[in-house]
């Protein structure tokens, strides 16, 4: 298309672009799925060509209604459009400002039917402007964890990943919430409630991956109360306990610990039909601490 354009001149080219932007909106604004989806893809092609972003932020009211939509593709898709513009102008974080106030205001205000497009507006922002984003978990951190015991499996995991990124990102000193944060999801560990546990297991297993040291602590009374939990049950839950049992044995336990953890795992898989996960979750082990 980009060959196709110089042939025109820079006034046909912006006639035409209004022109477009014009159609664009009219997608945008009528109700049926297809036009909208069709509306928010012309807008990201447009914006790749056109960069007069005050124009362009002609569509952003009616693009913000659309991150309330009951259909969570339509939130998706429209999420991820501001997302491509901001890196098109230079005022991105406030470009972001109005959603992210949008989604922070429903989770305060506990709008459970937008929780899932309050978290995907949060989850695509930090992408662009970390630290701005994880300074704003901080500040609604309270609201925000709660989520991770949420029923609905979705919006558990969004905020899991949420809560992770605001601890990652963020050292211990210059994060109120660090400690509670770590503190809160052991306990629950420790008091093995099935209906708390899984949120908590996932920012662990999070955390693992990335900050292995902050569990340093606490590691001993962990994997006890995780290897008690993977060997109960055959579950989502159990094989996320297993996983971070042995993801914390292997940066901290001794060997003969270690085997003693295999033992516990392999002796399950004899006396049971445990979940296929379970046993690749072994095998994967088994491959990482025969490399190290």
């Amino acid at each position: 298309i980009g060959d196709y354009l110089l042939k025109f001149s820079e006034s046909e080219i912006n006639t035409y672009f209004e022109n477009w932007l014009a159609q664009i909106n009219k997608y945008l604004q009528q109700e049926p799925t297809k036009s909208q989806m069709n509306g928010l893809m012309g807008f990201s092609l447009l914006h790749y060509f056109f960069k007069d972003v005050d124009q362009l932020k002609n569509c952003l009211g009616t693009i913000y209604e659309m991150f309330k939509s009951k259909n969570i593709e339509i939130a998706k898709a429209a999420t991820q459009a501001v997302y491509w513009l901001s890196h098109e102008t230079p005022d991105a974080v406030n470009l972001l400002k109005t959603p992210l106030n949008m989604a922070f205001k429903w989770i305060a205000n506990k709008d459970s039917e937008f929780y899932t497009n309050a978290l995907l507006i949060i989850k695509k922002a930090k992408k662009f402007a970390d630290l701005e984003v994880a300074q704003l978990v901080v500040s609604n951190h309270s609201n925000v964890f709660q989520l991770i015991f949420n029923n609905d499996i979705h919006v558990k995991q969004l905020a899991v990943n949420i809560i992770a990124f605001e601890i990652k990102q963020l050292a211990p000193s210059s994060n109120p919430s660090f400690e509670s944060t770590l503190t809160t999801c052991i306990k629950y560990i420790g008091k093995k409630d099935i209906k708390k546990l899984y949120g908590p297991l996932l920012i662990l297993e999070k955390l693992l991956g990335t900050t292995p040291n902050i569990l340093l602590p606490y590691y001993k009374n962990l994997v006890s109360d995780l290897s008690t939990i993977a060997l109960s049950n055959v579950d989502d839950i159990s094989i996320t306990a297993q996983n971070v049992a042995l993801g914390i044995a292997n940066s901290y336990y001794d060997r003969a610990s270690i085997n003693r953890l295999f033992q516990s795992f392999l002796t399950k898989c004899i006396k049971v039909n445990p979940n296929p996960l379970f046993f690749k979750g072994i095998k994967n082990a088994i491959i990482k601490f025969e490399a190290e």
